[in-house]
């Protein structure tokens, strides 16, 4: 273990603090995912936040009195929790989103497997995970950032891969050393960095000219491209089936309509396109969540 940072009571000084400031942020703002089944990756996203802290702030009070035999296994026990937020946004789709929880917790126990051999084996056998371990961990890694790259928290989404590699760094099948202590805090002040961004809105929405927009850019970037994708293929689909000559893009709907000088959707098309998306939507936010971007979509 490679720790230029030795656990003590400054770093878990430290390491509380940017607990409470993580979790103080998305406290802050929580009022705006109200409406929507992401309130679940809210909760995710705050027992992770608590659960990286607290390790690290454990390890530090504790390191002078306790065997040091268990702290790569409860940092591993803790870093595995910062996939469920997105494992969860992955499944915020009603009616399943519910019971989707009972696979995010799955995950994490098969995740976790290695942490509780040790454990069992009272730190008799040397810490190790399997190189399919090693494999599934980069995949979530990957899929964490593929999911949130291509929307407006595209730099959130670069910071939180930076603090998935950071902290599972010798358990990744990459030529990485374990950063111990210095990984651990490295790895969480990233992540708060990232839930920093998201709630102070960074970059800011784009203004748009049509309340359509407003509603499409909100959900592709609040539940990512997974879902993004798959609600615009259900919309296109019935876009070609109607003949509304309308194609929602991942930037916004365009009107495909060469003969007209006009960029607002005609009233008739613009009606049942809200109908239909709207219900599309239903899925993932309220019918209040999508009204007030209809009415104000700039705010």
């Amino acid at each position: 273990m490679n720790d230029w940072i030795q656990p003590g009571n400054g770093t878990a000084i430290y390491s509380f603090a940017m607990g409470a400031i993580g979790l103080a942020l998305l406290v802050w703002r929580r009022p705006l995912l109200r409406g929507t089944t992401l309130m679940t990756a809210w909760w995710w996203a705050a027992l992770s936040t608590v659960a990286i802290s607290s390790c690290e702030a454990v390890i530090g009070w504790s390191f002078d009195s306790q065997p040091q035999t268990w702290h790569e296994s409860i940092r591993f026990a803790a870093a595995i929790t910062i996939f469920c937020p997105v494992m969860a946004q992955i499944g915020a789709k009603r009616p399943q989103d519910k019971g989707w929880q009972l696979i995010v917790v799955s995950l994490w126990a098969i995740l976790a497997l290695p942490a509780a051999r040790r454990v069992a084996f009272e730190g008799e056998l040397p810490f190790e995970v399997h190189g399919a371990w090693q494999w599934f961990l980069a995949i979530l890694i990957v899929v964490s950032l593929a999911n949130a790259l291509p929307t407006r928290f595209f730099p959130s989404s670069l910071f939180l891969c930076a603090a998935e590699v950071t902290l599972l760094a010798a358990f990744l099948p990459l030529p990485l050393t374990h950063g111990g202590c210095a990984g651990g805090l490295i790895g969480l002040s990233l992540a708060v960095v990232a839930i920093a961004l998201v709630a102070l809105g960074f970059p800011p929405r784009r203004s748009v000219s049509r309340a359509d927009d407003r509603i499409w850019l909100d959900f592709r970037d609040s539940f990512g491209t997974l879902w993004s994708l798959r609600v615009a293929e259900r919309i296109n689909a019935a876009a070609e089936m109607y003949d509304w000559k309308v194609t929602l893009t991942w930037n916004g709907f365009r009107i495909n309509r060469p003969d007209e000088e006009s960029l607002e959707i005609p009233p008739e098309v613009a009606k049942t396109l809200r109908k239909t998306t709207r219900g599309l939507l239903r899925r993932f936010v309220s019918s209040e969540w999508i009204a007030s971007r209809l009415e104000h979509p700039n705010e």
